[in-house]
């Protein structure tokens, strides 16, 4: 029972985060996501090196790191009531309904994460008072960034948009959020924006989702089923009889709707029967999963959607059935392929053109003129696209100095 637990939740952490990821590249077709990602966000770490720190007080001179986290741990008491009272400034101001307080950090998980994360450093720890927003949209966010400038200004010390940006890492597990970090009575208080559809996935099991994802270490996995690689017929045959427990009584064809756990119990167990050889019996299952998972999302072969079919693929080999197998793997290279040629930068696509590919070999500056150019004139006409719903649905903001300058003018201020 312990190993099937153990296999059942890293199959469930893995399709979470794929979840997480699907949900990613969605937002990354609103229009106005080019003018987030443009932004540069205030003192943000392009390094491992956090560029904020709680201050250092005279006293902490001869004190050990965990008289100081004691020291952190009182003040984060002390201003909460502040944060709860920003943060209902922010709401009234922006309608939000959508808001709450974290506990303060407990003595020991701060000196552990300072410990993992800062070398010991427990300064470095800047979430010890916490708030959270959820807002439903890319143009909430923005808006809440500006609002948040507008009231506060100087006592922000750093917007975090990173994981928000494409091309740059999720949080374990897959997350992706803003955090705002605002300077109440010299202590460092974090507010954690959330986006609608991400909060969704996991809602308030999100944190322990991002704790897992860490202690199982999921992140570098995209194949659960290789934990079954190498275990005996006796060792599979038990996995399989715990599996086949789990979804007695349950239909494949309900479940999806019904229950995400019982959808990744069925996951799980087609994975055993596969490496147990019973191809037909996989097949019957997978199939019905593939049904379910697509019924539900209109982009049903990216992450778990592409497993599914893989697995597919290897269950018809299994029984001699070659050419369907063969149609799934060419189904399948044509969406890596199509994955991939979006993920191209923007000039490649001129290259298409044989004279422009022959103008660049005679200039080869002319593919980062171009690149520039095309990117400039997305990411302003995103730009301008957020101007007009911050005019028509963010009137409190009208006058105010759009978000890119402002950020721009607080990094700068920031760093001198």
């Amino acid at each position: 029972t312990s190993s099937w637990n153990f296999y059942r939740k890293v199959v469930g952490l893995v399709n979470t985060r794929w979840k997480y990821q699907e949900i990613f590249e969605d937002l990354q077709s609103d229009p106005l996501f080019p003018y987030l990602d443009s932004l540069p966000g205030v003192r943000e770490a392009s390094n491992k090196d956090k560029q904020i720190e709680q201050k250092a007080r005279p006293a902490y001179f001869d004190m050990s790191q965990s008289s100081i986290c004691e020291y952190l741990v009182h003040d984060a008491k002390n201003v909460q009531p502040k944060l709860v009272k920003a943060c209902k400034v922010i709401a009234k101001k922006m309608g939000i309904k959508q808001l709450g307080v974290g506990p303060v950090k407990d003595v020991s998980v701060a000196m552990n994460k300072a410990k993992k994360k800062y070398k010991g450093d427990v300064l470095k720890v800047t979430d010890f008072c916490r708030a959270f927003f959820i807002v439903n949209d890319i143009a909430t966010l923005l808006a809440l960034i500006e609002t948040s400038f507008d009231l506060f200004d100087s006592s922000i010390w750093r917007v975090k948009l990173s994981t928000l940006r494409q091309g740059h890492r999720s949080l374990p597990g897959g997350y992706r959020d803003c955090k705002i970090n605002l300077v109440i009575d010299n202590h460092i208080c974090e507010i954690q924006v959330h986006l609608q559809p991400m909060w969704e996935v996991c809602k308030v099991q999100g944190y322990a989702h991002y704790k897992e994802s860490i202690l199982y270490s999921t992140d570098p996995t995209n194949d659960p089923y290789v934990l079954l690689k190498g275990l005996d017929e006796r060792t599979l045959a038990l996995l399989s009889e715990v599996g086949k427990n789990a979804v007695k009584g349950s239909s494949i064809d309900q479940q999806a709707e019904e229950s995400e756990k019982k959808f990744g119990d069925y996951h799980a167990l087609s994975g055993i029967l596969l490496e147990e050889g019973k191809g037909a019996e996989a097949e019957r299952m997978l199939r019905k999963l593939l049904s379910a998972h697509c019924s539900i999302d209109s982009l049903c072969l990216q992450g778990r959607g592409i497993h599914l079919k893989k697995a597919l693929e290897r269950s018809l080999r299994q029984q001699g059935e070659n050419l369907e197998a063969d149609g799934i793997a060419l189904e399948l290279a044509q969406v890596t392929t199509q994955m991939a040629s979006e993920k191209k930068s923007v000039w490649a696509s001129l290259l298409y053109d044989p004279q422009v590919a022959l103008e660049m070999i005679i200039d080869p500056a002319k593919k980062d003129r171009d690149y520039e150019e095309k990117l400039k004139k997305t990411v302003n006409d995103s730009k301008q696209h957020w101007l007009m719903i911050r005019e028509e649905y963010f009137r409190h903001l009208r006058k105010k100095r759009v978000a890119d300058y402002l950020l721009a003018y607080l990094n700068r201020q920031l760093l001198n």
